[in-house]
């Protein structure tokens, strides 16, 4: 992609460099505190909604972390039941539906939600 078609979809570029990651403050699975080294990337200049994901996945095939099996070798002696995908249905609801429920939170203008960082 261009860097002009970049800027026409609302994208705009971080450069490699050097970030703070993890923490000493919260949970223990975010420690230790620590620099890494990350690779620039593009990102959205504002929020990606419901509608603007679904188009992509639609496009490209794109299957997030959390619709994909976990690999057996990787955890070793765990049941194979347990390995299989594990979240919510991101399926448009057939009706309205109250927004002070996050499982419900569908709607096409609505942020997007509970996505990982490497699927971001």
């Amino acid at each position: 992609m261009t860097v002009q078609r970049r800027r026409q979809a609302g994208l705009v570029r971080i450069p490699s460099g050097r970030c703070l990651m993890g923490t000493k403050h919260h949970y223990p699975e975010e420690a230790p505190e620590r620099w890494e080294v990350v690779t620039g990337c593009h990102i959205h200049i504002g929020p990606v909604t419901n509608a603007m994901f679904a188009a992509f996945v639609s496009k490209t095939g794109y299957v997030t972390q959390a619709e994909r099996p976990l690999a057996p070798r990787a955890y070793p002696g765990v049941s194979p039941h347990l390995l299989q995908p594990a979240s919510l249905v991101f399926t448009p609801p057939s009706e309205p539906v109250s927004l002070d429920d996050v499982r419900r939170c569908h709607r096409p203008w609505i942020p997007l939600l509970r996505i990982s960082a490497f699927d971001a």
